[in-house]
């Protein structure tokens, strides 16, 4: 169990990571506005880097048209938001290159060769490295032009990507800054071309499927052959999916509710499949709607619906489908439909989540059943940080000792 201290900085990590990724999406919803509605797939698996507050996301994203998704392949690159104070404060490795690419964001406050030597010495002693499922990313910014752009200034963010993408004169790679977006004074956004990621889309195993339509192939498979998706890769998952709710609750990234149709892998293989790469990680996926977007229409839960909390609902539902490598409807029996169909899922997630134990163990289906009924002994309201903690102990931390525990049997990566 995670002592009280380090459960304290886990929720700032997490507090940090949603206030730069709100900060985000409004600096996307400006930075284009030809287009009044874009897709985004943005990574559940942030990257820190270093012991500074900033922290790097992973989009893939194009715009809308008025039926359907634009012709073009999804243009992927990476955001490295500074969560506090300046770009160079967050990135010390750039201020000590004095790399010029920066110099008309924010000029750093001078010092002294002593106290700078000092400084860094000290910066070096006390690293800390946070693990991740991709590979490390350099911290140093690779120039490409005399002076960054702030991206958001012409609002065609999309027709620039474009252009850096199709010129044939840059070698891009995960280092190659273009830019940045600048929505308010508080917070800027490096914005880094992810040549990588554009070998995902683009290759032979660009396959895009959502969790739901991979749960379904999942089943069919192992009543076919008894082929599975590992114990391991399905509890890390689900700690992923437990740990983006406490990083992006109450943004627009994540808000209401969810469902595993909602989140999307890429470079699936069906006849192969069995774990969840680097290259396949879960994305989210949402609609970035600028200042003038349409409007969202409001949904509220029916006035008899047992569910308490719509978000922590999805996930339990995303738990249990992993558990039993299904869709939960196909769950459902005859006993579990509700007169007006109001809680017909809530019957069926409430049945199935005991029988859950028997595939991914009692810790596992416990964690299950508190999302799907909201039993945490704080209320309801995700904004509580005193349920949000409970949370963390609970869902989080349990399944992080899960999965701990699946790699020490060795059945892990």
């Amino acid at each position: 169990m995670k002592r009280q201290g380090s459960s304290a900085r886990q929720m700032e990590k997490f507090a940090l990571v949603k206030t730069a990724a709100r900060n985000l999406y409004e600096a996307l919803g400006t930075a284009c506005t030809k287009h009044t509605e874009h897709q985004a797939h943005f990574s559940l698996q942030p990257v820190w880097q270093g012991q500074d507050p900033h922290v790097r996301f992973s989009i893939a994203f194009r715009h809308l048209t008025v039926n359907h998704l634009s012709g073009d392949r999804p243009m992927w690159f990476q955001v490295e938001s500074v969560v506090t104070g300046s770009i160079h404060k967050a990135l010390p490795n750039v201020t000590r290159h004095a790399t010029p690419t920066l110099q008309s964001l924010k000029r750093p406050r001078e010092s002294s060769p002593a106290t700078r030597e000092k400084t860094l010495e000290k910066r070096t002693k006390k690293s800390v490295r946070f693990r991740s499922v991709s590979p490390p990313i350099p911290t140093t910014v690779e120039s490409i032009a005399p002076t960054l752009q702030n991206l958001c200034v012409h609002n065609n963010f999309c027709n620039q990507l474009q252009n850096f993408l199709t010129r044939a004169d840059l070698k891009l790679g995960p280092n190659c800054c273009i830019g940045f977006l600048e929505h308010s004074p508080e917070s800027k956004h490096l914005v880094y071309l992810d040549s990588r990621a554009q070998s995902v889309s683009c290759g032979p195993s660009s396959n895009t499927v959502s969790l739901m339509e991979l749960f379904a192939v999942l089943q069919k498979q192992r009543l076919a052959s008894g082929a599975a998706f590992s114990p391991f890769d399905r509890v890390r998952l689900a700690k992923q999916l437990a740990t983006a709710v406490l990083q992006f609750h109450a943004t627009p990234w994540l808000k209401g509710s969810w469902r595993s149709s909602d989140i999307y892998l890429y470079g699936v293989d069906y006849s192969s499949f069995h774990e969840i790469s680097s290259t396949n990680e879960p994305y989210l996926n949402v609609s970035v709607k600028g200042p003038h977007g349409p409007a969202s229409r409001s949904s509220t839960l029916p006035s008899r619906t047992l569910v308490r909390n719509s978000l922590l609902f999805g996930l339990g539902v995303m738990l249990l489908e992993l558990a039993h490598e299904a869709p939960l409807r196909s769950l459902q029996r005859d006993g579990d439909v509700d007169a007006n169909d109001q809680n017909t899922e809530y019957f069926t997630a409430d049945r199935v989540r005991m029988s859950t134990s028997k595939t991914l163990g009692s810790r596992y289906a416990e964690a299950a059943r508190k999302c799907i009924q909201c039993d945490f002994g704080r209320g309801s309201d995700l904004n509580d940080p005193a349920l949000q903690e409970c949370f963390y102990r609970d869902v989080v931390c349990e399944l992080e000792e899960s999965e701990r525990k699946l790699r020490e049997l060795d059945l892990g990566s």
